[in-house]
């Protein structure tokens, strides 16, 4: 019995280290996403008051079809994000609904001079975009959300009243493409 107990005590102990080489291992390979960068502010609540929203943006390695399928691209993610909103589960609560929100996420490359701009319209507590192609280089992004009491179905604009419009500026590093062309995972 006792030698059974020792048996059982090792494997925790080589499972136990073989777990923690292996969260090290994956902690210390590289990644394929470049740092993210990103700024609380407060911002009018179209209700009244302030809430904290956490403008970002963050480039990642991006292939259309898939690592080795399609070439390496470099795409670019931007949002705008309510902190205060109170997190729920219902699909009926109000924070899902409300409120009106538009972004538009401008964007220049350092390095090849290629520009772009898209704007979107949602409702809820978060706006952004996901997956735009810069091409690879160092960014200037600006980040300009507006987050208003009344609908206005044209992105990009507030109504004149019970809105809030605010835009914060980042500047990105481009992906690193021997690490994005790295081991899969990498």
């Amino acid at each position: 019995m006792r030698h059974h107990q020792k048996s059982r005590r090792r494997q925790v102990v080589v499972l136990g280290v073989m777990s923690a080489a292996v969260g090290l291992v994956a902690a210390l390979a590289p990644t394929a996403q470049a740092d993210a960068v990103g700024r609380d502010v407060p911002m009018a609540y179209p209700l009244g008051g302030e809430h904290t929203i956490r403008f970002g943006a963050m480039t990642v390695c991006h292939w259309d079809q898939g690592k080795g399928i399609s070439p390496l691209e470099q795409a670019l993610s931007a949002n705008a994000f309510d902190v205060d909103a109170p997190p729920s589960t219902n699909p009926f609560d109000l924070g899902h609904f409300f409120p009106f929100n538009s972004a538009t996420v401008e964007w220049t490359n350092k390095n090849t001079g290629q520009s772009g701009r898209q704007s979107i319209f949602t409702v809820g507590n978060e706006v952004g975009v996901r997956d735009i192609d810069t091409g690879i280089g160092d960014l200037t992004v600006k980040v300009t959300a507006t987050r208003s009491a009344f609908p206005t179905f044209d992105t990009g604009s507030a109504a004149p009243f019970a809105s809030a419009t605010h835009s914060e500026v980042f500047e990105i590093a481009g992906i690193d493409v021997d690490r994005c062309n790295g081991p899969i995972g990498g």
